[in-house]
């Protein structure tokens, strides 16, 4: 049996809770913690946050060795620009799926199945890892995001990562969801 790989994200997503805000020693801690425990990869920030969120960025990833390390970037050029200045493996990228998100953004589903390919080329040229997140995966609509995960697949990412961002499924619709993608990009 294959052993699960288990992606952290407290660096990154854990500090969206309301009042949470880690210091650069508190974020280097929990990234030595999570590694001595065996963490493989981790997400460890958002660069487009700014100078200090980099330089921590880059502290963890001069001292985390081991753990295969990523950060989080909206699908935007400058996002990606600014996480080439973290010594990182690995960038998500992350592109809203459901109509809500996207309208949130000022876009539509037109312009994620066009623009996958160009935010991936970009990003294949400043990290050996590209991975696509699609937040809100479990409100898109479903023969859309089965063209989206077809379309990250052609792009030549990593990874595809569906998000159910407001909790809304279940173990079994998960299941159908993953399964239903899954054949629709194979």
């Amino acid at each position: 049996m294959e052993t699960p790989l288990i992606i952290d994200t407290t660096l990154r997503d854990g500090e969206q809770a309301t009042g949470v805000a880690f210091s650069n020693a508190e974020r280097l801690r929990i990234a030595l913690s999570l590694e001595a425990l065996g963490i493989r990869e981790m997400e460890i920030g958002t660069p487009s946050m700014g100078t200090d969120e980099v330089e921590s960025i880059n502290e963890i990833a001069s001292r985390c060795l081991k753990a295969r390390l990523s950060c989080w970037c909206r699908a935007d050029m400058e996002d990606i620009r600014a996480a080439s200045a973290c010594k990182i493996q690995a960038v998500y990228i992350s592109f809203p799926v459901s109509d809500f998100l996207l309208f949130a953004i000022g876009h539509d589903r037109p312009w994620a199945l066009r623009s996958v390919g160009r935010f991936v080329r970009l990003a294949k040229k400043l990290f050996p890892l590209v991975y696509i997140g699609a937040p809100d995966s479990s409100r898109a609509h479903l023969p859309f995001l089965q063209m989206f995960a077809q379309a990250v697949k052609d792009s030549g990412a990593n990874r595809l990562r569906l998000a159910d961002t407001v909790g809304i499924l279940t173990p079994g619709t998960s299941l159908q969801l993953v399964q239903s993608v899954r054949r629709a990009a194979s």
